[in-house]
This record gives C-alpha cells, sequence and structure tokens, in this order.
C-alpha cells in the first residue's frame, strides 16, 4: 500500500504525508472485497478531502518484489501455474479444470432411460393458496 501511494505524482503525494502514517489511518476501514484502488480513493478523499483520479495510479510502477503473485495448487498442493496476472493463470487451468470436473460427473451421467431408475422419492403434499 505504502508502494501504491508512492507511485502518485507530487502533487498528491505530499497531501499524504508521512506516508506510512496514512497507510495505518486508510487500512482499517477498506473494504477487502471491494477494488482497492476505488476504496483507497474514497478514504483519502474521507481523510484530506483530496479527489485523485483514477488515473493518477501508476500500479505498474511498483516494484516487482511488492507485486502480489498468484499460485494455483492442485488437490495434493502442488503448483499448477503461478504468476502475477489471475486472468491469464485462470485461462492457464481452465482446460484442466474442465476436464476433471467432467471426469468426476461421467459416473453420474445417464443417457436413454426410459424408465425411473433411482431410489423412490418421498411423497409430498403440494397445498394451495389463493
Amino acid at each position: 500500500m505504502t508502494a501504491l501511494l508512492r507511485t502518485l505524482p507530487k502533487a498528491f503525494r505530499r497531501n499524504l504525508v508521512p506516508i506510512p502514517g496514512t497507510v495505518r489511518a486508510i487500512l482499517p476501514a477498506l473494504d477487502p472485497a471491494a477494488p482497492l484502488l476505488p476504496e483507497l480513493e474514497r478514504e483519502i478523499r474521507q481523510l484530506t478531502g483530496m479527489d485523485i483520479p483514477p488515473d493518477a495510479w501508476q500500479p505498474e510502477s511498483i516494484p516487482a518484489h511488492l507485486r502480489v503473485s498468484f499460485r494455483i495448487l492442485d488437490e495434493q498442493s502442488r503448483p499448477l501455474a503461478q504468476g502475477r496476472d489471475l486472468a491469464e493463470l485462470r485461462e492457464q487451468v481452465a482446460p484442466k479444470v474442465r476436464a476433471t470436473l467432467s471426469s468426476s460427473v461421467d459416473d453420474l451421467l445417464r443417457t436413454g432411460l426410459r424408465d425411473w431408475h433411482c431410489r423412490v422419492l418421498g411423497r409430498s403434499t403440494v397445498v394451495a393458496t389463493a
């Protein structure tokens, strides 16, 4: 978060010093389920009254070692894919996920049935109301 705030142009950054203190003030109020940059903009506006335009952020300027890295593991915790682009990783493992799901339902699928071959269903009462 500190590195992200430091990527802002100086005109915005000077109102956030000391940046570590600003991060400590903002962090507890952020909604982890919401997109990060709009949340930061909202909290900075609430804290300082300053509006930061979306194009002022430069997340690509954050050093590589500080960026989030994702790892997708299989059921034995072996890595299937790893990288910084989550959408790319999803595309990379999608065929394997589809194949795994398809193979696990093969024994449940039935075609060409003409009679009821399942266990007996319980009797239910339907009440109609007007």
